[in-house]
């Protein structure tokens, strides 16, 4: 239709893939000792979102791994960027933890995000991507496996599909509530002495971090730009049990330094 193709306007695409290892696949980690695959309950995914605007591209990549070796980050980073002409700084890449499946190390049931993800995608027909934030543990205080006066202890499947279910709903109506664009802003910084990178998506701030971080970096960020939507991200090489997440001053101040310099607030 006459100015709905203009190539300066906003567009997006999305896709995801699964990427489970095959049943007999020797799987090794920080939460067990080396183990073999013998059945499959949820699939894993990678979920990819492409941006592009007045002639910026970035792309948004979410791998349901529990961390990416940086050799790994770095392959994957240079596999899109040749196949798809972006450049590789503009590639932002984080991975969900124990955030859609299930953990390996005891009996339980797959994580609410994984749950909250499907039932976004089955209303509205898009794609969900999740992030792990700082402190890299997701689950509420009551399924902390340290927290000794829990309320509700149990953590089943019913659990977890209705707190998956509780999450989306909640998404589901904060979406309903955005501002539709067809003009917005793209731009990335990166700072290869710390390894954070900052993207910006018209009104939204994404901020990732390679190495584990507590609450306390992603709640400095929010607090100094009060006024900006901001995203952060960490923990993309992942943390091990016996690994203290410490928290990193100067990469608080060049993340400060590129968020202003994208305009948050």
């Amino acid at each position: 239709m006459p100015g709905k193709i203009e190539p300066n306007l906003f567009q997006a695409g999305t896709g995801k893939v699964v990427i489970t290892p095959p049943i007999g696949f020797v799987i090794d980690g920080p939460e067990h000792a080396e183990c073999v695959s013998t059945g499959i309950a949820d699939d894993l995914l990678v979920r990819v979102i492409v941006l592009e605007s007045q002639g910026s591209r970035v792309a948004l990549i979410s791998l349901d791994v529990w961390g990416i070796a940086e050799s790994i980050v770095d392959a994957i980073k240079l596999a899109v960027s040749v196949s798809t002409a972006i450049d590789e700084n503009s590639i932002w890449l984080t991975n969900t933890g124990n955030g859609t499946s299930p953990p390996l190390w005891r009996n339980e049931p797959a994580d609410y995000p994984g749950y909250a993800c499907w039932a976004l995608e089955q209303n509205g027909g898009g794609l969900s991507l999740f992030s792990q934030a700082p402190s890299h543990d997701i689950r509420p205080f009551d399924w902390w496996a340290d927290n000794t006066d829990p309320t509700h202890s149990e953590r089943n499947s019913h659990d977890v599909h209705a707190f998956g279910l509780l999450l989306a709903t909640q998404a589901n109506s904060a979406a309903a509530e955005t501002v539709q664009r067809r003009n917005v802003e793209l731009a990335v910084r990166s700072d290869e002495a710390t390894g954070i990178q900052v993207l910006r998506v018209g009104d939204a701030f994404l901020v990732s971090h390679n190495k584990p971080q507590p609450n306390k970096f992603a709640r400095r960020l929010r607090r100094h730009f009060s006024h900006s939507n901001t995203i952060v991200s960490a923990n993309l090489s992942g943390g091990l049990f016996d690994d203290k997440a410490t928290f990193d001053p100067r990469g608080i101040r060049r993340s400060i330094a590129m968020l202003e310099e994208l305009g948050a607030t």
